[in-house]
């Protein structure tokens, strides 16, 4: 398994992809709060580059369906702290309960620009219309 819990890079078209591999548990908080800090650089340069909102895509397919509350707080306050320089977030894959970890973080971070779909495809169609 990656060490890494989420992967951050920039894709061809500009948005921001974040790769979740693995848990989001206690024993690999510190390691996402390094993968949240890198992603919330990675948005302030693209905004400040582009003068515009960023759009991110999140694949979840990598993720165990395993994750504490601490990860989710996690992820709820960065989301918060990025809000106004993003656009909209589209996450794709993983299952049922992937997804509903993912409405806990929606919910906590008062963002109503963040959905969840079942593949890549619907997830990018809903992102770049």
């Amino acid at each position: 398994m990656n060490d890494c819990p989420m992967d951050v890079s920039v894709d061809p078209s500009g948005r921001i992809l974040y790769v979740v591999h693995g848990a989001l548990s206690d024993d690999r908080l510190v390691a996402f709060k390094e993968s949240l800090a890198k992603a919330e650089a990675t948005i302030k340069t693209e905004h400040a580059k582009s003068g515009k909102k960023v759009r991110i895509l999140i694949d979840m397919s990598g993720f165990t369906d395993v994750y504490d509350v601490s990860c989710m707080e996690a992820f709820s306050e960065f989301a918060r702290r990025v809000a106004g320089r993003v656009e909209k977030t589209a996450g794709y894959g993983g299952s049922l309960k992937a997804r509903a970890a993912g409405d806990i973080v929606v919910a906590l971070a008062f963002r109503d620009n963040i959905k969840f779909f079942s593949t890549k495809e619907e997830a990018e169609a809903w992102l770049d219309s």
